[in-house]
């Protein structure tokens, strides 16, 4: 293809120096000036000469404008090709990137399908364990909450909310007792929990951690409620956070060892 070319151009270029002669014998045929050899040459010509001369050019323009024109239509079809060449490795590329995508997604919506099933054998688990040490669950909150709390004669697990029963008969859900109440209760529920997964010889045994839940409490009940947390910790381990040098004190009393951070 490159030699057809080097051959037009230079084909263009023989034709264009003719024209540029013919031009040149018009010009100083009208002019009827200049003593040059080509003006000698194309003097020399007759008309009809010229005629044919001039004609023989325009026909070799025309061919090589024939030539140029095709070689141009090759070139756009190359392009084409090419063109068309590099949207199919596109289009091959990017199918093959939308089925990597779809088995990532199957493997995903499987994935998906495994934890659900799992996490609703553990949920069913977890309730049947809880229905079946709910008893035993009620029964050290409320023995740990009455020693600390004196007017509270009972407490009530078994509905959605816990409901605390005073010794005048009054009953009140969680949400509405008092900070240091609700704290009181919370914490004794978590140290129930702690003492029953510590009966099951195949669970891990893990610390308790506390930050500051008896802040609310009255100094009274503080007492209270600190030595019941000592008392439930036997066998366990309880970390209480404060800030209160009052609870460091109290700790150092009870003979609690206390870290400084």
């Amino acid at each position: 293809m490159q030699s057809l070319v080097d051959r037009l151009t230079q084909d263009f270029e023989e034709q264009e120096g003719w024209r540029q002669n013919i031009l040149n014998h018009d010009r100083l045929s009208e002019e009827q000036t200049g003593d040059s050899v080509l003006f000698q040459e194309l003097l020399a010509l007759t008309s009809e000469e010229r005629d044919e001369r001039r004609k023989t050019l325009l026909e070799k323009r025309r061919v090589l404008g024939d030539e140029v024109e095709s070689m141009k239509g090759l070139i756009r079809a190359d392009r084409a090709i090419t063109d068309s060449l590099a949207t199919s490795h596109r289009i091959n590329d990017l199918n093959l990137s939308i089925g990597e995508t779809k088995e990532q997604i199957r493997e995903a919506q499987l994935m998906f399908a495994r934890l659900n099933l799992l996490a609703s054998k553990m949920e069913s688990f977890a309730i049947a364990r809880a229905e079946a040490t709910k008893p035993e669950l009620h029964k050290r909150v409320q023995e740990m909450v009455v020693a600390v709390a004196e007017d509270w004669n009972s407490i009530d697990l078994t509905g959605e909310h816990p409901v605390v029963t005073y010794k005048n008969a009054v009953e009140v859900e969680d949400t509405f007792l008092s900070e240091g109440g609700r704290t009181l209760l919370y914490t004794a529920m978590r140290i129930a929990i702690m003492q029953q997964e510590a009966q099951d010889p195949n669970a891990p045994s893990l610390p308790l951690l506390c930050d500051d839940p008896l802040l609310h409490l009255d100094d009274e009940r503080t007492v209270q409620a600190f030595r019941m947390m000592r008392d439930q910790a036997e066998g366990h381990q309880i970390i209480y956070f404060t800030c209160k040098t009052e609870i460091r004190e109290l700790a150092e009393e009870m003979n609690i060892p206390v870290v400084t951070i």
